[in-house]
């Protein structure tokens, strides 16, 4: 019985505060079904397929339904490409580190007593570990962008 109970569960499409009390109700009316005598099998049969009774209860609670916007397709998209970008940047800039460690770190100084000192840098500063910071960080948002526009009530 637990297991219809979680297949229930799992196929409405209802906001947890409203999900927990339509579940606490359907347990109800199957402890009072056992009570009054019925078997498992009567009172599965009775009301039908844990998808049959998701889709009911989902259309009596209709109002509180979710609904899914299209935008979250583009946000899941965002996240592969950023995720990819992820993936791609740590690799190489792991390889290019291992490969030219020493030259990475090489600063000239040019300059005597008599004038200026000047100081030239070989490599431009690291922004790699920007482009990576930024790459996790758009994968995240658009995660959430994606579970949030999966999950927004109806008004």
């Amino acid at each position: 019985m637990k297991k219809y109970m979680n297949q229930v569960k799992w196929k409405l499409a209802l906001p947890r505060d409203v999900k927990k009390r339509v579940m606490a109700d359907l347990k109800t009316s199957i402890q009072s079904r056992m009570e009054a005598g019925q078997t498992r099998e009567q009172i599965m049969t009775e009301l039908g397929t844990p998808a049959e009774v998701a889709a009911e209860l989902n259309e009596q609670m209709k109002e509180f339904a979710y609904t899914r916007s299209p935008w979250r397709w583009a946000c899941l998209a965002v996240a592969v490409i950023s995720g990819l970008t992820l993936i791609y940047k740590g690799v190489v800039n792991l390889l290019v580190a291992a490969i030219t460690f020493t030259e990475r770190q090489s600063v000239g100084i040019i300059g005597g007593a008599d004038g200026p000192t000047a100081i030239f840098v070989t490599q431009a500063p690291e922004s790699a570990a920007y482009s990576v910071l930024m790459a996790a960080l758009i994968l995240v948002m658009s995660l959430v962008g994606f579970y949030y526009l999966g999950h927004m009530r109806k008004k």
